[in-house]
């Protein structure tokens, strides 16, 4: 050792005593020229662009650089805008088709060299196609990078779809140098799995996993399946439109709106140009609920409705994604809709106009039969016969049986229709004027007017088959008034009200003179359904007619406490029309579909009183036909440091008793940390998540009633600098254009934070038109701070906007969260102006003017009430029916059913319409734009005579004030208004 010490010293001494110059001491490295970043993150991206990038100087901010400035990623390519950050910038990658590491440039707008950084752009792996069967199939997958564990293992590389694994790919392709030859292709063929949705894949030697390389996915597709066909209201019969609901199960991926679906129909006939068409009423990546509207078939047989994607799923083909639902169609049994007069002498001579329903289409060509109490009509006319209704005009003939309470049939193809038809003495009248309606107990007084009985006459009267006491009676020439007790009834059968003849017969000289009054017995409002809104939050309960029910009485009204509980602990009952009461629920409710609730019905009578009041009684709750899908988003951190733990929630509209399913397809260690958990969040530990390999956790939720929401996936990294650990919270779904949405970021250190953070952070937030980040030059909105307002009208309905939340704290480290949403497409807004009116019968022009509808995602609220939304694209369609239930018709020639122009002003000529015994028709308009369908009633009573326009509409109103303005020719104006909460 000594020896070697003193050699060494010898040969310092020899090389210090010659004459030889001293070797010059090197010269320290010089800094580089121009600012080099200290971080960039991530220090890679993806070829296909749009990843945000932030990149760090340790000294801060080169200078030179301002928003002015540009990143050039490759030498000789363009620059890209850039946003200035405390310490440094963010940029967003463009796509690129050279990969490699390289040295980026920051550059003036002159293009002058700023600063540099080091970064590399990787390309994932592809897939072909990106889609397959639940049971596999063959695929082409493409790697651009050398798989792990090639160097080891370079005869065992295979393909990792998830958890399962290919076989060998034997041998692979290399070059002259024997390196392999990239990019690798090979076919191969993709396993079955158990469950849909994606699977990473990656290329894999020797068993080495992924080993930080880029990764791909492919998604397993299960097939679309008809979940149920519900016909609505009464079905679909003959003769007539109707509607069914069809809900398909995995509805593909191609499907957005109605326009990228298909539909035919076929079964029973149709009249020529009847076309059947759809709406998309909910859409989701697990379920889709459409409405078919079906024209009037002309035979019973069923419809047979294929509904399919015009394009299909990439690897599959349109038959494979058509579902096709049956509808039954029925015949019912022929009715008389319309009967006037109702009564008349039993000698005959009198012409009556009758409309039957549902006559086969025999009636079309063959004038039907028609019998007055089994004596034929020697006189029937058909006055039309289309597939609504057929009239005609018969002649009572002579009735040899005389007076009475008799039935008018009329029949066709050997099917008839009946109603009951009074045949009177010549002369002899009799009409109730008050006490007409009663209940089903009786009891009550009616008065019956008679005239034309021969003079001194003693009377009896008889309602339906009982005797009814008359208690006055007052006699005069101008006729004879009869106070009667009226006696109780008892129907065959169930129903709101029941038409029952009084007969009044005298009991002086020919007691064959009688006449008949008919009477109304009304029953106690019944409830015949309990149905849950497609929400949950609230149970309809509809009863068989209009009842004396109304605003927002308590609930303890109609449930003892024991039931009210059920609903929660301060339900609201609120009468939304006189047939609907309606309970919204609260905190603690615990009804279900399948629960049975009892209502006390002792304060609840038909409108007018007459029934009396009902008794208590117990109804099952239904799950709505159409169940609204909750709609989730996943939030919390999208970068952690390894000692870290991403706190994942679920936010959104999801209601009481939901359950939750966590998933993670890119990381068999996260997903079986996830997958155990049934509740709205999950913690996924920093170290659990590979440094440069973000995992996707996805999320669903499913509603009590059975509804399941869309997956939300939210990406989260581990990061070899612990950045702040983010997370966003956003209002809730759904957003519109009509109302501000908010948006908050909370920011805390990471446990292992490097020194020199503190917790001095700033947020800056970017949204961006579209599912991509854009620079905040091209932003819709930017802001500072920890929380986002986006006014309202800012957005667009029916857009997509990425919302982007970048925080750096004192030492520099970045970190990000990032969203995107869907503004919902508002509904249209249909203004019918005028509202009600009176009208007379023999007008020639009444104007209705629906022009001032609107689209607010096409222009908001406020221009809307100042009149200068010019909303364009909407179509109208006008509608008329009768207040017998009918539609409107012409009143001379073919008696067609009336149409109406397509246009947001028309003019209704009541004088051309068949109106007789019509006490009012309404007028329906229905603005459509796109799939969106909006509809308004004005009703027109009509008068006898001429009456004086008068039109009111709503001028503006606030949230304190509401204006209306009305018009009149003659002026001198009364006003009164009524309704719901008026003058409480």
């Amino acid at each position: 050792s000594s020896s070697s010490s003193s050699s060494s010293a010898s040969s310092f001494s020899s090389s210090s005593s010659s004459s030889s110059p001293l070797p010059p001491t090197p010269a320290p490295t010089p800094p580089p020229l121009f600012p080099h970043a200290s971080t960039v993150d991530p220090s890679f991206a993806d070829a296909s662009g749009g990843q945000v990038v932030v990149i760090n100087w340790a000294s801060g901010l080169p200078s030179g650089v301002d928003a002015n400035s540009q990143v050039v990623f490759w030498p000789g390519t363009s620059g890209v805008s850039i946003d200035i950050l405390r310490s440094g910038l963010s940029v967003i990658c463009p796509s690129t088709e050279i990969l490699g590491a390289f040295e980026g440039t920051v550059r003036d707008a002159a293009g002058g060299l700023l600063a540099t950084f080091d970064f590399e752009f990787k390309r994932s792996p592809t897939v072909s196609p990106g889609m397959v069967a639940m049971s596999g199939g063959d695929v082409s997958v493409t790697v651009y990078e050398v798989p792990a564990g090639y160097e080891s293992s370079p005869g065992d590389c295979r393909v990792v779809f998830g958890t399962l694994q290919t076989a060998s790919l034997g041998v692979l392709s290399v070059d002259a140098l024997g390196n392999l030859t990239i990019p690798l292709q090979a076919t191969v063929t993709a396993p079955a799995q158990s469950s849909a949705g994606p699977y990473i894949v990656y290329m894999s030697c020797g068993g080495a996993g992924q080993g930080g390389r880029l990764s791909t996915s492919v998604t397993y597709v299960q097939m679309p399946s008809l979940s149920a066909t519900t016909p609505e209201r009464e079905g679909c019969k003959v003769f007539s439109e109707c509607t069914a609901l069809v809900t398909i199960a995995n509805p593909p991926s191609t499907v957005k709106d109605v326009q990228s679906l298909s539909l035919a129909v076929s079964g029973p006939t149709l009249l020529d140009g009847a076309a059947p068409y759809l709406y998309v009423l909910t859409l989701s990546s697990v379920e889709m609920v459409v409405r078919i509207h079906l024209p009037a078939a002309q035979t019973a047989d069923p419809f047979s409705c294929s509904v399919a994607p015009k394009t299909a799923v990439s690897g599959f083909t349109v038959a494979q994604m058509t579902v096709t639902a049956s509808v039954p169609v029925t015949a019912p049994s022929p009715t008389v809709q319309r009967v006037s007069p109702s009564s008349a002498s039993a000698l005959g001579g009198t012409l009556v106009t009758l409309v039957a329903g549902w006559l086969p289409v025999v009636a079309r060509r063959n004038t039907p039969d028609v019998t007055f109490a089994g004596v034929p009509s020697g006189s029937v006319t058909v006055s039309y016969s289309d597939t609504f209704a057929t009239e005609v005009v018969a002649e009572v003939p002579a009735v040899a049986s005389g007076a009475g309470v008799s039935e008018v049939v009329v029949s066709s193809g050997g099917s008839s229709a009946t109603s009951s038809f009074q045949l009177i003495t010549p002369g002899v009248t009799v009409s109730c004027t008050a006490g007409c309606v009663t209940s089903l107990a009786g009891g009550s007084e009616a008065t019956l007017v008679v005239v034309g009985f021969p003079s001194g006459s003693m009377y009896s009267v008889k309602v339906g088959d009982n005797a009814a006491q008359i208690s006055t009676m007052q006699f005069s020439a101008a006729g004879d008034s009869l106070t009667v007790v009226l006696p109780g009834y008892a129907p065959a059968s169930s129903a709101a009200e029941h038409k029952v003849w009084a007969t009044v017969t005298s009991l002086v000289g020919d007691a064959s003179v009688s006449a008949a009054a008919q009477l109304t017995y009304r029953e106690p409002p019944k409830v015949v359904s309990a149905v849950f809104d497609s929400t949950g939050m609230l149970v309809s309960i509809s009863f068989d007619q209009d009842t004396n029910g109304g605003g927002a009485p308590s609930c303890l009204s109609y449930f003892l406490p024991t039931d009210l509980a059920a609903f929660g602990a301060s339900p609201k009952c609120v009468w939304a029309s006189a047939r609907a009461l309606t309970v919204t629920l609260s905190h603690g409710a615990t009804v279900v579909p399948g629960s049975q609730v009892a209502i006390i019905l002792d304060t609840v009578s038909s409108l007018d009183g007459a029934s009396g009041v009902g008794t208590g009684t117990t109804f099952t709750v239904l799950a709505p036909d159409v169940k609204q899908a909750p709609t989730i988003l996943l939030t919390g951190p999208n970068g952690i440091g390894a000692c870290d733990s991403a706190r994942l929630t679920v936010e959104g509209t999801v209601g009481r008793d939901a359950t939750y399913a966590w998933s993670c397809f890119d990381n068999s260690a996260v997903d079986a940390i996830v997958r155990t958990q049934t509740g709205s969040s999950v913690s996924v530990p920093g170290s659990a998540i590979p440094i440069g390999a973000p995992v996707t956790v996805s999320a669903t939720a499913t509603t009590f009633l059975g509804a399941l929401s869309a997956p939300s996936t939210i990406r989260v990294a581990a990061k070899s600098v612990p950045p702040p650990v983010v997370a966003m919270t956003l209002d809730p779904e759904p957003y519109k254009r009509s109302t501000g949405i908010s948006a908050f970021a909370s920011a805390q250190l990471s446990a292992c934070a490097p020194p020199g953070a503190t917790l001095q952070i700033s947020f800056s937030w970017v949204v961006s038109a579209g599912e991509l980040p854009l620079p905040a030059p091209q932003a819709v909105a930017v802001a500072s701070g920890s929380s986002l307002y986006i006014p309202p009208g800012t957005l667009q309905g029916g857009q997509k906007y990425h919302i982007r939340c970048l925080v750096v704290d004192g030492a520099g480290t970045t970190s990000s969260v990032e969203r995107v949403i869907r503004v919902s497409s508002a509904p249209l807004v249909v203004s019918l102006l005028g509202g009600d009116r009176l009208a007379f019968r023999g007008s020639t022009g009444v104007t209705l003017d629906a022009s001032l509808s609107y689209d607010p995602d096409q222009c908001g609220e406020a221009a809307a009430k100042e009149g200068s939304c010019q909303s364009t694209g909407i179509v109208y369609a006008w509608e008329c029916a009768l207040s017998s239930g009918g539609l409107c018709r012409s009143g001379t020639g073919d008696r067609a059913v009336a149409s109406f122009a397509t246009l947001g002003v028309i003019s209704v000529d009541p004088s051309r319409l068949s109106l007789e015994g019509e006490s009012f028709v309404e007028m329906k308009v229905s603005a459509r734009k796109g799939e969106r369908v909006s509809t308004a009633v004005a009703r027109i009573s009509l008068a006898d005579q001429l009456v004086e326009e008068v039109l009111v509409s709503l001028q503006s109103y606030s949230a304190t004030r509401v204006s209306f303005v009305g018009s009149a020719a003659s002026g001198g104006y009364a006003w009164s208004i009524s309704g719901v909460g008026v003058g409480s």
